[in-house]
C-alpha cells in the first residue's frame, strides 16, 4: 500500500488535483502528498480540501508554488478547523496575500494537530502578522513556522514577541529575508530558543 506520493513539477493543474482528490477520498494509507509546482490554483485546492474532510490518514501536504490565493486558502483553513490529522502544510511561494492569513489564523486557534506551517514568500505584511501572532497565543501544537521572504518589519516582529510570551510550543520560527531589525530578530530567536529548553 502506498504511503507517500511526490508529484512535484508536473503541471497537473486543476484536473490532476481533482483526480488526486477523488483518490484521497477512498485512500486510507497515504500519509505524505507533495504537489509542489503544479499550477493547481484555487480550484485545485478546493477539490483537495473537500477530499480532506473525508480522508483521515494524510499527515503531510506540500503545495509550494501553486498559484493558490484567498479562496483556496479559505477552503483549506475550514478543513483545518475539523481535520485533526494533518501535521504539515506547505503553502510557500503562492502569493496568498494578507487576507488569507486572517482565515488561516482563525483555523490555527481551533486546530490541534498541525506542527509545521510554511507560508514563506507570500508578501505577508505587518498587519497580517499581528493577526497570526494573536492566534499563536492560543495554538498549542505548532512547533515550526516558516515566514522567510515576506514583508514583515519591526511592527510585525514586536507582535511575534508578544505572542511568544504566551506560546511555549513554538520551537522554530524562520524569518530570513524580512525587513526586521537584527536586534528584534535576536530577541525573537531567544524567545523561541527558550521554548526548546
Amino acid at each position: 500500500s502506498i504511503i507517500e506520493i511526490e508529484i512535484h513539477r508536473n503541471n497537473i493543474g486543476v484536473e490532476g488535483a481533482n483526480a488526486i482528490a477523488e483518490a484521497l477520498r477512498k485512500n486510507n494509507t497515504l500519509t505524505v502528498l507533495n504537489l509542489s509546482n503544479n499550477k493547481i490554483g484555487n480550484e485545485g485546492v478546493i477539490y483537495l480540501s473537500n477530499a480532506l474532510k473525508e480522508n483521515k490518514t494524510l499527515k503531510h501536504l506540500y503545495m509550494y508554488s501553486n498559484k493558490i490565493g484567498y479562496h483556496g486558502v479559505k477552503n483549506l483553513a475550514n478543513v483545518l478547523k475539523e481535520n485533526q490529522n494533518l501535521k504539515t502544510i506547505d503553502l510557500g511561494d503562492n502569493n496568498i496575500g494578507n487576507n488569507s492569513i486572517k482565515v488561516l489564523a482563525d483555523a490555527l486557534k481551533k486546530n490541534q494537530s498541525l506542527t509545521y506551517l510554511c507560508i514563506s514568500d507570500n508578501n505577508i505584511e505587518n498587519n497580517s502578522i499581528k493577526v497570526l501572532a494573536e492566534a499563536l497565543k492560543e495554538n498549542q501544537t505548532l512547533k515550526t513556522i516558516d515566514l522567510d521572504e515576506n514583508n514583515i518589519g519591526d511592527e510585525g516582529g514586536r507582535s511575534l514577541i508578544k505572542s511568544l510570551q504566551k506560546n511555549k510550543t513554538l520551537t522554530d520560527l524562520f524569518l530570513y529575508a524580512n525587513p526586521i531589525s537584527d536586534s528584534l530578530k535576536n530577541s525573537i530567536e531567544a524567545k523561541v530558543r527558550a521554548n526548546k529548553s
